[in-house]
């Protein structure tokens, strides 16, 4: 049943990147690229295939995933030792 709901949620977080994203980019574009730059608006689509080409020649989306229950602090203890 874990499976099921962390497959859900990956699912939801996959479809609000794919399709929210480009809607906060594209309106963050149109609002300043053409009175700063004076280049042209573009569309929700145009906008789309600009964030997937960027992703791909950056190394994509990266989402971590702490699956052990240790926090961060906890990572950096071991690996560091004891702050003096």
């Amino acid at each position: 049943m874990r499976d099921k709901a962390r497959l859900t949620a990956i699912i939801v977080a996959a479809v609000v990147v794919v399709f929210l994203v480009p809607v906060i980019l594209a309106y963050l574009w149109n609002t300043t690229m053409p009175e700063v730059f004076g280049v042209a608006r573009i569309t929700y689509w145009q906008m789309v295939r600009l964030f997937l080409l960027v992703t791909s020649f950056t190394g994509g989306v990266s989402v971590a995933v702490n699956t052990t229950g240790r926090t961060r602090s906890e990572y950096e203890f071991r690996r560091k030792g004891p702050r003096h």
